[in-house]
C-alpha cells in the first residue's frame, strides 16, 4: 500500500510437480505433473508454460476489466460443463455462466476442479 492505495500485488499459486506421495486424506484427489506423464517434469518448463498463459488471460482481462472473454471447463462430480467466467463472489468463489444459459453457478475451492478450455495450462 502507499498512500492509502494498492500499489501491488501478489498472486500465488500451487503446483504438484514431482511429487510422487500424498498425504492419506488428500491422496485420493491429489495427482501431479510427473504423476499424470509418467515421468520427471522440468519445474523450469512447467514455471514458463505457465506464466506465458497467466501473461495472455491477464491481458485479456486487462482489456476487458472483467471475466467476460475467460472460458473455463468446470469438472464438477456430478455433471461436468463449460462456461464462461464472470466474477469472483465476496467469500472468493468463482461464478460461471454455463454455455447452457442456466443460471450462474458458484464454483468454491476443492468442489471442482476448474480448468481452461484447452485443459490445464
Amino acid at each position: 500500500m502507499e498512500d492509502r492505495e494498492i500499489s501491488a500485488i501478489t498472486i500465488g499459486i500451487g503446483l504438484n510437480v514431482n511429487q510422487a506421495v500424498f498425504a492419506p486424506e488428500i491422496a485420493e484427489n491429489a495427482t501431479s505433473y510427473s504423476l499424470a506423464f509418467a515421468g520427471k517434469v522440468s519445474r523450469a518448463a512447467i514455471t514458463a508454460h505457465t506464466w506465458n498463459h497467466f501473461e495472455e488471460n491477464y491481458g485479456i482481462f486487462s482489456r476487458t476489466r472483467d471475466f467476460s472473454e475467460l472460458p473455463v471447463h468446470v469438472l464438477d462430480p456430478r455433471a461436468p460443463f463449460t462456461g464462461t467466467a464472470v466474477g469472483i463472489d465476496m467469500k472468493g468463489e468463482l461464478l460461471v455462466q454455463p454455455d447452457d444459459g442456466s443460471a450462474v453457478r458458484t464454483i468454491a475451492s476443492g468442489e471442482v476442479s476448474v480448468r481452461g478450455v484447452k485443459g490445464y495450462v
